[in-house]
This record gives structure tokens, C-alpha cells and sequence, in this order.
């Protein structure tokens, strides 16, 4: 595999000009890892492809390389490109850790899914918030699963690539969310709650869309590689993803560290609260508990997972698959089977079915 490494240098705009004495020209490479045997070449305006006659390589090191050539004209250098992949045992075991992880995964966000749309005592923005951020990351993980390695069709792979980037985008947007209500929440402790929902939804599936239709118009062939069904990570174009995950991040933590220090003010004051707002506010301290680990799992989650695709490192690629594996996982641990107003709503669904508590006794 050939890749032009380098920026053209025009000179003389197009026009092969011949010197009694050769120029040299010094070019930065634009990528040093995995990358050999540098060529200096011109392009040729009457065969329309890139030459050698006339130029020759002076010197190379690994960030720069020297040329000498005859005549002036566009300037490059090309070089061969060196592959790198995880060795097959590694890539076995990552595959088997995947399917498994998210086989898991998906049936614990099914499970979360059920309990907040099943119980209507659970009706609330924040359980909204819940539904719609696993609803996201369910379908990003059944794409993830089906699609990531459809790279022997192009359209399709582009199309699984631009609707994980949706999909991911709304489950971090939703992720922001949590972290906003929580603050809203604790704000509102001595006052009537208002519904935001819509602006919610609004928010949450239209900037991720808004964010997709201009990438695709910019650069829709960015959209999957030859290796995976994602966003291409040799060019700017991830950043279309990790700029808004970056910024939710960090705006997770304002968030989080502003209801840390409410919730500490509050806490002094807990005595003299009457027992429904002692109990929204233990029900903020276990979300925000909840909260705070999930920015971190899904903030460490996609670190290791893009510093694989820059690295390459079988270790990244292992941390990678775990941590995304254990997402699903742990929205159900901390958001229903810890919390105890679902746990009051299985038992008075239990209650209600004498024959489930035999089945299960």
C-alpha cells in the first residue's frame, strides 16, 4: 500500500521547468508511525499520475526528507504503508469478549428499558432520562454487534458508521442530561418540579443529528474504513465525535461537583426538612452516586477506545471491550436493582402475582 505522506510543494505552477542545477526541497512528513521506504516524485501533468524521473531522495530521517530533483514543478513524497494489526489470538479472544460483553450488556438495557416504561410509579423526567439513554446505547451496541465489521460494502458500512456516530452522540447527550436534571433537582428541592422533557428530546436527538448531517455533508467518505464500520481516525473527522463527548464530559463535571456542593449544604439543613423532601433528596445523593460513575465508565470507556485506534495496543484493545461491555451492565445495577423505588415496585408487582413468587421460590 502507497500513501502520499506529504503536502504538495507547487513550483511554477504546473509548468516543468528544467535547471542546469537541482533544487532541494525539504518535506515534512504529515504521518511517521508505520510508514517506509520514502520516494521523492512530481506529478506529471501529461500522464496524470505521479513521477520520479528527475528527483531522488538526498536524505530521510523519521519526520523530515530531503529531495533533489532537475526541474520544477508539485512536489510529494510517497511511502509504503505498514499495516498494523492485533495478532490473531488477541483478536479471537477481543471478538469472544465482545460478543459476550455485549450480548450481557444489551439484555441488562432490555431489562432496564422494561422496568422504567412497565412501572408507572417510576413516571418521572429523570426516569425519562434513564429510558432514553439505554434505548441509545441498545441500539448503538445491536449496530455495534451486526455492523462494525461490514467493511466488504462500502454504502453499508458507511450507513452502520453514521448511525453509531448518531446513536453514540444521543447516549452522551442524554449522559449530559443526567447530570443537568441532577442539578435541577437539587435546585428545585423547596420548589415545584417543571417538565423539561421536550427540550430534552429536542436537545438530545437533534444536536446529534444536527452534528451527523454536517459531517456527512463535509466528508461523507469518512464514514467507515477498510478495517471497521467507523469514523476515520487519520484524518480530523473523529473529531466530529470526540469534540461534543469532550464537552460533555466536562460540562458532566460542572455539573456533578455543583451538585456535590449543594448536596453538602443541604446536608446540614436535612434536619429540619419535612420527610418528602428528605427523601427526594437521599433519592438525588444514590442518582448522583449513579451519575457520577457513569460519566466516568463512559468517559474511560471511549478514552481507551480511541487511544486504540491511535495506538493500535492490544492492552487498550482489551480495556476497551471490557469497560464497553459493562455499560449496560451497570445502568441496571445502579438505576434499578439498587434503587429503591423500583425495588418497591417489583415487590408490589409480586405481590400482585402470587404464581411469579412461586415460579421464582
Amino acid at each position: 500500500i502507497t500513501l502520499l505522506l506529504m503536502r504538495r510543494v507547487a513550483l511554477g505552477k504546473g509548468r516543468h521547468i528544467q535547471l542546469s542545477d537541482p533544487v532541494t526541497i525539504c518535506l515534512r512528513h504529515i504521518r511517521i508511525d508505520n510508514v517506509t521506504n520514502p520516494v521523492c516524485v512530481f506529478w506529471d501533468y501529461t500522464m496524470s499520475s505521479w513521477s520520479e524521473e528527475g528527483c531522488r531522495v538526498e536524505s530521510t530521517n523519521l519526520t523530515h526528507t530531503v529531495c533533489k530533483c532537475d526541474h520544477l514543478t508539485n512536489f510529494a513524497i510517497l511511502m509504503d504503508v505498514q499495516a498494523t494489526y492485533l495478532p490473531p489470538n488477541h483478536a479471537r479472544a477481543l471478538q469472544v469478549i465482545t460478543y459476550i460483553g455485549c450480548i450481557i450488556s444489551v439484555v441488562c438495557l432490555i431489562l432496564a428499558i422494561i422496568t422504567f416504561q412497565l412501572f408507572r410509579g417510576l413516571k418521572s423526567d429523570r426516569t425519562t432520562i434513564h429510558k432514553n439513554l439505554c434505548v441509545c446505547l441498545l441500539v448503538a451496541e445491536v449496530l455495534f454487534l451486526a455492523g462494525i465489521g461490514q467493511t466488504d460494502q462500502a454504502v453499508l458500512c458507511g450507513v452502520v458508521a453514521g448511525l453509531l456516530h448518531f446513536f453514540f452522540l444521543c447516549a452522551f447527550a442524554w449522559m449530559f442530561l443526567e447530570g443537568f436534571q441532577l442539578y435541577v433537582m437539587l435546585i428545585e428541592v423547596f420548589e415545584a418540579e417543571k417538565s423539561r422533557i421536550r427540550w430534552y428530546y429536542l436537545f438530545a436527538y437533534g444536536a446529534p443529528l444536527i452534528i451527523v448531517a454536517i459531517s456527512c455533508f463535509i466528508d461523507p467518505y469518512s464514514y467507515g474504513t477498510d478495517r471497521y464500520c467507523w469514523l476515520r481516525a487519520d484524518n480530523f473527522f473523529i473529531f466530529s465525535f470526540v469534540g461534543p463527548v469532550i464537552a460533555v464530559i466536562l460540562a458532566n463535571l460542572v455539573f456533578l461537583s455543583m451538585a456535590i456542593y449543594m448536596m453538602c449544604r443541604h446536608a446540614n439543613a436535612s434536619v429540619s426538612m419535612k420527610s418528602k423532601e428528605h427523601s427526594r433528596l437521599a433519592s438525588a445523593r444514590a442518582w448522583l452516586r449513579g451519575a457520577i460513575v457513569l460519566v466516568f465508565l463512559l468517559g474511560l470507556t471511549w478514552t481507551f477506545g480511541l487511544l486504540y485506534l491511535n495506538e493500535e495496543s492490544v492492552f487498550m484493545a482489551y480495556i476497551f471491550t471490557v469497560l464497553n461491555s459493562l455499560q449496560g451492565l451497570f445502568i441496571f445495577v445502579f438505576h434499578c436493582v439498587q434503587n429503591e423505588k423500583v425495588q418497591k415496585e417489583y415487590r408490589k408487582m409480586l405481590r400482585r402475582q402470587p404464581w411469579l413468587v412461586k415460579c421464582l421460590g
